[in-house]
């Protein structure tokens, strides 16, 4: 287990039936498919195949509202208007280890895109986690959350000071805007 990197992105999906989320979100099979070959470790299968898009809404919801990704233990939870992607990925090891930070900024950059979004706010699943899924869950906006995430102090300057060894969780999120990103091909 352990505390694990979440991604916060606003969305504007005109329904999240399976169907369309499968849809939605095809684009992004490549970058998935870079994930599952990750977590496969040293012995990834030459043919990595995909997991299906799963609702796992519970019986009874009016309408579909989380879903398993096709990869990375991924899990889309979808508010009136913010996307939270829960990662496979260890809030730790995307705060200090180079290729796990740039797979996941990959992947983000990519679904902000998709989604016609600049940027992106991560955080760990739990503490502050915690309390932004209750603003996904009332229908706060991206720039909502920011705004309340900015009552509570200013983001890390960078993902790397999200940790410092010795001293410990330094800030508890950070806004990824992706200026390295916009002039290069991802």
């Amino acid at each position: 287990m352990g505390v694990h990197c979440t991604i916060i992105v606003d969305q504007n999906l005109p329904d999240t039936r399976l169907e369309t989320v499968t849809e939605t979100f095809r684009p992004l099979d490549d970058v998935f498919t870079e994930i599952a070959r990750d977590d496969a470790g040293e012995n990834p299968t030459p043919n990595i195949s995909l997991k299906p898009w799963e609702d796992l809404s519970r019986p009874g919801d009016k309408e579909s509202w989380i879903f398993g990704a096709p990869a990375g233990g991924m899990c889309f939870t979808f508010g009136a208007h913010v996307l939270s992607v829960h990662t496979g990925t260890k809030f730790f090891m995307f705060a200090t280890i180079e290729h796990e930070r740039e797979m996941i900024r990959r992947f983000s950059f990519r679904l902000a895109s998709l989604l016609g979004n600049d940027r992106v706010i991560y955080t760990a699943c739990e503490g502050l986690g915690d309390h932004l899924r209750d603003c996904i869950y009332d229908g706060y906006s991206l720039t909502e959350i920011e705004e309340k995430l900015a009552d509570g102090g200013l983001p890390a300057p960078s993902i790397e000071a999200l940790y410092s060894e010795g001293i410990g969780w330094q800030r508890h999120y950070f806004i990824d805007r992706f200026d390295d990103f916009r002039n290069r091909s991802i």
